[in-house]
């Protein structure tokens, strides 16, 4: 009894990750039908505003915008398709606390690309707190559109967001004028006898 109990336990677990798997499915031309709706919970005021995946046929691009990021280290990148599960970044990507140390800072963009991942892959992304919390948006499937206008129009929102969050602590940091002296008399001056000498040393 106990034997067949299990069994059906299992077989049900596997056939619903399958089932979840097989009902995500790739929008054809312009955006998604959801846009990956934000998720909710936070980690001390980190949430996610968009997540999209893009795709022309060659790899996939992942960009993702915050809602509002607050002590957040950075983020994990995962790819789930029928290869299985895959951590896509070899190093977590920085987040807000490495610029912005713990000042609440809204709608920063950030983006990877996966040359590995296909039409049928499905991504999530990880936000890791400084405390070591981690808060994880739902899965986004792929939308095969054009990536030339999606990365142009990545770059120029993110240099507006970066304008608008530039002076993080209200400091001018422009040099002096004096400093700027310093520079230029302690700047060095090329030596074309030093650079023959350099070159006949090989």
């Amino acid at each position: 009894m106990r034997k067949a109990f299990s069994i059906s336990i299992i077989f049900t677990l596997t056939l619903a990750g399958v089932l979840d798997l097989s009902a995500q499915r790739v929008v054809r031309g312009g955006e998604p039908k959801s846009r990956q709706a934000a998720t909710t919970t936070t980690l001390d005021m980190t949430g996610f505003e968009s997540v999209e995946a893009m795709t022309d046929g060659r790899g996939i691009f992942v960009r993702w915008q915050m809602s509002v990021e607050r002590d957040n280290l950075g983020f994990d990148v995962f790819r789930v398709d029928g290869r299985g599960k895959a951590r896509i970044t070899d190093e977590p990507v920085g987040g807000s606390a490495l610029l912005y140390g713990q000042q609440a800072v809204r709608g920063l963009r950030y983006s990877v690309y996966d040359p590995e991942g296909t039409s049928e892959s499905i991504y999530f992304i990880e936000s890791i707190g400084m405390d070591g919390r981690r808060l994880r948006t739902n899965g986004t499937p792929v939308v095969e559109s054009g990536l030339a206008s999606a990365l142009v129009n990545d770059w120029n929102s993110r240099k507006t967001t970066a304008d608008q969050n530039r002076n993080v602590f209200g400091a001018d940091l422009a040099l002096t004028k004096e400093l700027q002296t310093e520079v230029a008399e302690n700047s060095l001056v090329p030596d074309p006898d030093m650079h023959r000498w350099v070159i006949s040393q090989n």
